[in-house]
């Protein structure tokens, strides 16, 4: 392929950028609605279905309308190759430095993104080693938490130890003191039983003692009797005898009380 080939390539590249076939001049075309390379323009980005309207109908002129100059083949056939060659000389230099001004732009953006990231990351990597000393002071607290809690539970234990020791001797001491007791009442209750029975014999014997006492008195006086109606000269022995009989009768009275007091 020749150099003029390609320089018509170009052309007819930079003519399609029309509407309905018909080509803008130079002076109407914007930087910056012109794309970076010749390679990113669509050749069927306006079809003949998108009609102009009368306004740019009006703006466009006569001498580069289809109708008069025919299609772009044409007028790329009519112009000579030094010709071809600057225009897209031209077409090339506004493409750099449209793309430049892009660059540019862009490395400008870049630099205060960089410098606002460097900010923010200074702020992070701050706030980062502010939250590690943070968290390193927490870790502290929680393993001095650990340790005492760890010496509560000892202690705990050691005093669970303790009450379980002291409630086994307790109840050892309270089990041996109820069997005591049980046996001390248990005797107890033997011995009131069998004082019930001395009792019983003792009231029986004094009864028996008060019966004895009246069988006496009642005989002392029958013999009283006897005597008295016997004659006078026996009154000596009847004294001594009744002497004899007041002194029993005291006695078995004192033995019958003192037997009495030990009951009560």
């Amino acid at each position: 392929m020749s150099f003029s080939s390609l320089a018509r390539k170009s052309c007819l590249d930079e003519r399609t950028l029309s509407f309905s076939g018909d080509v803008l001049p130079r002076s109407l075309y914007d930087e910056s609605d012109v794309p970076q390379h010749t390679r990113d323009v669509d050749c069927y980005m306006w079809s003949q279905g998108n009609r102009v309207s009368r306004e740019d109908e009006t703006k466009i002129p006569k001498a580069y309308s289809t109708m008069e100059n025919g299609s772009p083949d044409s007028r790329c056939g009519q112009e000579s190759d030094d010709e071809l060659l600057q225009r897209v000389k031209e077409v090339d230099s506004r493409f750099l430095l449209s793309s430049g001004n892009k660059y540019e732009l862009s490395m400008l953006r870049d630099k205060r993104l960089s410098t606002h990231l460097r900010a923010r990351l200074t702020e992070v990597t701050e706030e980062r080693d502010h939250l590690g000393g943070y968290l390193k002071d927490k870790e502290d607290e929680n393993r001095a938490l650990h340790k005492v809690i760890a010496r509560l539970q000892m202690t705990c234990n050691e005093q669970e130890r303790t009450i379980t020791s002291l409630r086994q001797g307790y109840r050892s001491e309270l089990d041996k003191s109820v069997e005591c007791s049980s046996d001390k009442m248990n005797k107890l209750q033997m011995e009131l039983i069998g004082l019930t029975g001395v009792e019983r014999k003792l009231r029986g014997e004094v009864r028996s003692c008060h019966l004895e006492v009246e069988s006496l008195r009642h005989e002392n006086i029958a013999l009283l009797n006897r005597l008295q109606s016997a004659g006078n000269g026996s009154s000596i022995p009847t004294i001594g005898l009744n002497q004899e009989l007041q002194a029993i009768v005291d006695k078995l009275q004192t033995q019958g009380l003192s037997l009495f007091d030990k009951m009560s």
